[in-house]
């Protein structure tokens, strides 16, 4: 059994120190070639403008939920009215007039 360690050791260092010196070089030339910084840049700028859309829909929403919640008065006209006089500006016809409470 000490045996199949010592050769999976002996094996195994070695090759992961060629496996890791290759993915150093291969990460210093994407940074030399400045791959690596444009892809950051574009990534950050894109999480920068989700980030600005989702803080506007909170907003909104926040506000949405916070509104206030009073009854309101909404006064809808009889279409049928009286037409105004000549002479007066504004004629108020009361009985025709419905008032309903909305939420």
């Amino acid at each position: 059994m000490q045996d199949v360690l010592v050769v999976a050791i002996v094996f195994a260092v070695p090759i992961t120190a060629i496996v890791s010196w290759a993915r150093i070089k291969m990460k210093r030339l994407e940074v030399e070639s400045g791959v690596a910084s444009r892809d950051l840049a574009d990534r950050l700028a894109r999480l920068e403008r989700d980030n600005t859309a989702l803080q506007e829909r909170v907003g909104t929403l926040e506000t949405i939920v916070t509104l206030d919640d009073r009854p309101r008065t909404a006064v809808r006209i009889d279409a049928t009215s009286r037409p105004l006089r000549e002479g007066v500006e504004r004629e108020v016809d009361a009985p025709r007039a419905q008032v309903h409470r909305t939420r």
